[in-house]
């Protein structure tokens, strides 16, 4: 009853916080026209005159690409210039979350200088969570994959089918990610401990997450799944809609450009959704 009540109260606080999520959806636009418009006068100088424009458009040539693309020069750069757009795009999302979260914690109305000042407050702080919660994701890959590979070598000479192997395989897998997804709850819920606590103890805080997360493991794994189903739902209905109307002429072009912007509008409310959630369950044991 916890986990439902804490996913419908994560969505009637996202909600009432409408505002953030076209705030962070603006701050998400501007930066990928930041990206679009180099990149689009660089396949225009590359495409020239050819056709090959029209014909991706009737369905996907992988030679005729291939080709293009090593006809074409400064495509390293290019590259290496989306490589920082990624990176820079990761560390904004970090520093977003602070104010995402002091917006909440804070119950007041939302207000623009209120969610600059949660961001600017609390990034070094997730910062710090960042490079910890990837130690210990290196970590436990390494515990998962490396007496994966030994078991696999092992068996590889002995197994009468390679099917044996494939499961041998997927169960190292799914622990791997069962595991991951614990890591994931353990990272969101310190994020929430820090801000509400205001705690400079990002290490600390993150054990005592850990223990939060395990002593209450039925609602805390519950919640976290039941706040994929939003994100799936989405993928699933934008591809099947980029399956369907195609990209195909300017009116299909524009229309899914259209979907495309609404799913990454519903993409930015769900992850703020799963804030709110998380932060009325973590609240509803810490009263």
């Amino acid at each position: 009853m916890k986990v439902t009540n804490s996913y419908i109260s994560g969505f009637k606080m996202s909600f009432r916080n409408i505002k953030m999520t076209f705030l962070i959806y603006c701050i998400n636009l501007v930066l990928a026209l930041l990206v679009m418009f180099p990149l689009l006068s660089f396949l225009k100088e590359g495409f020239g005159n050819s056709m090959l424009p029209d014909a991706l458009l009737k369905g996907f040539d992988f030679t005729s690409l291939a080709d293009f693309l090593r006809s074409i020069k400064g495509l390293g750069s290019t590259i290496a210039q989306a490589r920082w757009t990624i990176l820079f795009y990761f560390v904004l999302s970090m520093f977003m979350a602070g104010g995402i979260l002091f917006s909440f914690n804070s119950k007041e109305r939302f207000s623009i200088k209120s969610f600059l000042n949660g961001c600017v407050h609390y990034f070094f702080r997730f910062f710090k969570l960042f490079f910890y919660m990837l130690i210990f994701n290196l970590f436990v890959a390494a515990i998962v994959y490396l007496p994966l590979i030994i078991i696999v070598k092992s068996a590889s000479d002995t197994v009468s089918s390679e099917a044996t192997l494939f499961y041998i395989v997927l169960f190292g897998v799914v622990i791997h990610l069962i595991l991951l997804a614990i890591l994931q709850m353990v990272a969101y819920y310190t994020k929430i401990r820090v801000v509400s606590e205001d705690s400079r103890k990002v290490f600390r805080s993150i054990f005592r997450s850990l223990k939060f997360v395990f002593k209450h493991f039925a609602n805390t794994f519950s919640l976290f799944l039941l706040q994929l189903v939003a994100p799936i739902f989405l993928l699933i209905v934008i591809l099947f809609l980029n399956s369907n109307v195609g990209m195909t002429s300017g009116i299909t072009i524009l229309t899914m450009f259209i979907f495309q912007q609404m799913f990454i509008l519903s993409r930015v409310f769900t992850r703020i959704w799963m804030y709110g959630s998380q932060s009325d369950l973590y609240s509803k044991y810490n009263q």
